[in-house]
């Protein structure tokens, strides 16, 4: 104890740069407002990975302490503006070029989106999540993608069922969450017990292989099925139009 208060006393009073090399940078807060500055410029896990904006330069050097509570306004504007340009570049250019490309290949819209869409709207939780897991910030990642998730099935959804009302098939729902729920209790059971390995991640993987594999071949079959029906019912309509012989043959004779 008397260990951890000298060094904490220590990070309060005169930081020095050859002690910040092992120091992750969530450890940033736990340092004086004047020495935070100098703490994110010589920490190398503070340095940004990707991006074009070093937020924390911006927040603890270029603005400063004494202005947190403009600082902190800023970054809700500016995560505002982020959501609304997100939304546009979706509605104008990732929704167009999904349907062209399902068109083209002949995909229905229930497998374009578990797959074409799906890709398109998790490959920055993928890196993300990389990212934080280089960092060391593994509940931050296991947090992200289950709220993310939530997210996703409740204000989403809730959001589109109150924009326009509309027809929801039931045995692809139904797959939908028995797959969601499955893989949602294995990560829990996981996570509980604390057995991870690189088996059950790949399982996974393949779990959601299955998935696509379902999802592609029932759509295939649900096709088959459609166009079957559509023959059968031209053929009745046929058989309803054409005379029958019985009838030919008083006209003939």
């Amino acid at each position: 104890q008397t260990e951890t208060k000298r060094l904490r006393f220590s990070r309060m009073v005169s930081p020095d740069p050859i002690q910040f090399m092992a120091l992750p940078c969530r450890d940033v807060t736990s340092w004086n407002l004047t020495d935070r500055c100098h703490f994110v410029r010589s920490v190398p896990s503070c340095e940004p990975n990707a991006g074009f904006i070093d937020y924390l330069e911006v927040i603890y050097c270029l603005l400063g302490p004494e202005k947190h509570l403009y600082t902190l306004g800023m970054s809700v504007v500016w995560l505002l503006m982020l959501f609304v340009a997100l939304g546009i570049t979706s509605g104008d250019f990732l929704t167009p070029a999904l349907f062209v490309i399902s068109k083209t290949l002949h995909m229905s819209q229930n497998v374009a989106g578990v797959t074409l869409l799906a890709f398109g709207n998790g490959s920055p939780d993928i890196f993300s999540s990389l990212a934080g897991i280089r960092q060391g910030s593994y509940e931050l990642v296991i947090g992200g993608l289950i709220g993310g998730g939530i997210f996703v099935t409740t204000v989403v959804a809730g959001s589109v069922f109150l924009t326009q009302p509309f027809k929801l098939a039931a045995r692809p729902f139904l797959r939908d969450c028995l797959f969601y729920t499955s893989a949602g209790v294995w990560a829990f059971y996981l996570f509980y017990t604390g057995s991870l390995s690189i088996a059950h991640a790949i399982g996974f993987i393949c779990l959601y292989g299955a998935y696509i594999v379902l999802v592609v071949v029932s759509g295939i079959l649900y096709q088959k099925y459609i166009c079957t029906n559509e023959k059968s019912e031209e053929n009745e309509k046929k058989e309803e139009k054409s005379p029958e012989k019985g009838r030919l043959q008083p006209i003939l004779a």
